[in-house]
């Protein structure tokens, strides 16, 4: 079969590719290689025949279509589109020069955020036929909405009995297993997808359209399309075209072990985060019941009101770190008289305006004639606020570990070499503070009714930022999925550990691309084996000359799927426990705190503050204790005892004293350490490792 032409057509940036317009020789070929690798942009190498004219002159069309005949006679397919990136290669006066071309969008950054952009879409299965399905059929699953970067993760669905062309939404069934139904397959692909892009994982400077950031978590591939247009994702394992070769179609087969295949992932995800609790209360009821013995009321009363003044504003001086009165005020509401007191009238002569005169009923009316008598005093009555702010902050820490483990098959390697384990290390960024943390605006007021302030009270009360309810809270969750799917990711593309390079027409490479799928079957030697395309060179020359080179990477995955049930509640219990002499409910080997102060005889000797009981009922929580000393109540049974009234009041003036809980924070950090279960991450099966002989 002979070849036909290579077309070569110089065009404007906007133009798009027409057999009828662009069929044409700009350029005389005399050779063309197009060499395009996994996540990268095709290149074009071109001899031509000299233009004798500078190529890069200004006003000249620097986009270039090259397409070709694949036939002699046949409608030309276009092969390449890019753009000249040099100046020309070549001796002067020659009859050749060498051009270089690449097939780089002109804004590849921005065609990139926009893909990474996609990632959120979302993906829905419709019904599929439940009977007569025969191996060979493809079956359209009527995804409602679906682009290349909208892909469930195939290491959940991926099996050696069909295959999903994501950007065509069509099933193939390569086998059919006893008792499989499309019934299983529909509920396989509408799982939920794991967590791709976690924010609070990534560096705060992160690049978002750096391909090893947007695609941590899952195994893609940025596909730049070597004949122009936006760049899609591609499955490292799955393309979005199915190709099958047998032994005719191809030759030249080799095959490489690529590196010896990361085989576990150890991950270590750390995160610091700053427990921290500002918030206020008001301790005037709890003075006021001191102050009644104990029942509640709303007012309080003295007969030294002046030492009222001076108690009230002084109550929680000298208290612990974390505390401050941010506003203390009395409102005077009322007045009533004191127990008597029985005294001389010599020592207190009728007419003394501190006291108010009680006459006894013996009292004679001769008023100069010594007799005792009884005076009692003005009580005031005061109501009033205490409002005092707490504000507790301590450096926390969680490490959360585990491992997961490649579902692959046994590999032999060189001499020397071994299958390795890599640890992963995550660390949360500062930004995880503003995710534990609530905001709310609390409006104050004064007794009197007369000063409001407003407070802006923002907690991160949170006992754990991993842990809550007996497992992993929402966003500890969140990190741990995104940590795993990131190990998961890097040993599915270190399962992809086999190339298989082979040549075959240039007709059946020049319909591959970077996100195509190809099946070799009936290979001597090697059997039958599946991968998507790595690596693709065309080549071909004046004289029809065509040759044609493909690189597939084939997974060695044992094409189990691995179950998490019940590993997402693993691992913790209630463990913020006041009552408790440390971390209540959890064995030592799954979880333990390590802190400044270490436990003596298993027991620890401090427990950290319940932040979240602490927002519930500050008053509560804060307040341990409140006395009130020479109460109305006390005044007055003293006043009775008393022949000297003045000299008592003078020695038992009223005092309050306030005992605050101590919130001050360990010094240093409170580490929480959690080892979760491990994992096994099911990968696909590429090739029978044992069949290959």
């Amino acid at each position: 079969m002979s070849s036909g032409k290579i077309y070569f057509a110089w065009v404007d940036d906007a133009e798009v590719f027409s057999v009828a317009t662009h069929a044409r020789e700009d350029e005389e070929v005399f050779a063309l290689t197009i060499s395009h690798g996994e996540g990268e942009f095709a290149t074009a190498s071109v001899e031509i025949r000299n233009p004798g004219i500078g190529l890069l002159a200004p006003g000249r069309k620097r986009r270039a279509f090259i397409s070709c005949e694949l036939t002699a006679g046949a409608s030309p397919t276009l092969l390449f589109a890019g753009s000249l990136t040099a100046f020309p290669v070549g001796l002067v006066g020659q009859e050749s020069v060498a051009i270089e071309c690449v097939s780089r969008p002109f804004d590849d950054r921005g065609a990139l955020l926009a893909l990474f952009g996609s990632l959120n879409g979302l993906v829905s299965t419709a019904s599929l036929p439940q009977s007569g399905i025969l191996a060979g059929a493809k079956l359209n699953l009527g995804f409602t909405q679906l682009a290349s970067a909208d892909v469930v993760d195939p290491l959940w669905i991926e099996n050696t009995h069909y295959r999903v062309d994501f950007a065509a939404g069509i099933l193939t069934v390569i086998e059919i297993p006893v008792g499989w139904t499309p019934a299983n397959l529909a509920v396989s692909i509408s799982r939920p997808r794991r967590p791709q892009f976690e924010p609070l994982l990534l560096p705060e400077d992160y690049d978002p359209a750096d391909p090893a950031v947007a695609l941590a978590a899952i195994p893609l591939v940025v596909h730049w399309p070597r004949v122009g247009g936006s760049p899609t994702l591609s499955h490292i394992f799955a393309g979005s075209g199915f190709t099958t070769l047998t032994a005719s179609d191809v030759w030249n087969v080799s095959v490489e072990v690529t590196e010896p295949p990361v085989t576990q992932i150890d991950v270590e995800l750390d995160v610091g985060w700053s427990q921290r609790v500002a918030t206020q209360f008001d301790a005037a009821p709890k003075i006021f019941a001191a102050a009644n013995g104990g029942v509640p009321t709303t007012t309080i009363s003295t007969i030294t009101q002046d030492d009222l003044e001076s108690a009230w504003t002084g109550a929680v001086s000298g208290s612990s770190s974390g505390y401050s009165v941010k506003y203390a005020a009395l409102r005077k509401v009322g007045t009533t008289v004191s127990s008597a007191a029985t005294v001389s009238a010599l020592d207190y002569p009728s007419g003394d305006p501190e006291v108010d005169y009680i006459r006894s009923p013996d009292w004679p009316a001769t008023p100069d004639v010594p007799r005792n008598r009884q005076i009692s005093y003005e009580v005031g009555v005061f109501t009033g606020q205490m409002q005092i702010e707490a504000n507790y902050e301590q450096p926390r820490r969680e490490v959360v570990s585990f491992s997961v483990t490649a579902g692959i098959q046994p590999l032999f390697v060189a001499s020397g070499s071994s299958a390795k384990r890599e640890k992963l290390a995550l660390k949360a960024n500062s930004y995880i503070d503003a995710e534990l943390e609530t905001s709310q605006l609390v409006e104050y007021q004064s007794p009197d009714g007369e000063t409001t302030w407003k407070t802006s009270v923002r907690q991160r009360a949170a006992a754990s930022a991993c842990f809550a309810g007996g497992g992993l809270s929402t966003l500890g969750l969140n990190l741990v999925q995104n940590a795993m799917q990131r190990a998961r990711a890097k040993l599915a593309a270190a399962a992809r550990a086999i190339a298989v390079s082979f040549e075959c027409t240039f007709e059946a490479a020049a319909a591959l691309t970077l996100s195509s799928s190809v099946r070799l079957s009936g290979i001597p030697g090697l059997g039958t084996c599946r991968g998507k395309v790595t690596q693709l060179t065309l080549s071909a020359d004046a004289d029809g000359q065509r040759t044609a080179k493909v690189t597939i990477g084939v997974a060695i995955g044992t094409g189990v799927q691995a179950s998490l049930t019940g590993w997402q509640t693993a691992g913790a219990t209630s463990w913020q426990n006041e009552t408790a002499d440390g971390p209540a409910g959890l064995s030592s080997s799954v979880m333990s705190y390590v802190g400044t102060k270490t436990p003596e005889s298993g027991v620890y000797p401090w427990r950290p503050v319940d932040a979240a009981a602490l927002v519930a009922d500050p008053d509560d929580f804060c307040i341990t204790n409140v006395t009130v000393t020479n109460a109305l109540g006390s005044q007055n049974t003293g006043l009775a005892l008393t022949s000297d009234p003045e000299a008592y009041l003078r020695d038992h003036p009223i005092s309050i004293s306030i005992a605050l809980k101590n919130i001050e924070p360990q010094s240093g950090e409170i580490l929480l350490e959690a080892d979760l279960p491990s994992l096994v991450a099911g990968l696909p099966l590429g090739i029978n490792l044992a069949r290959t002989a």
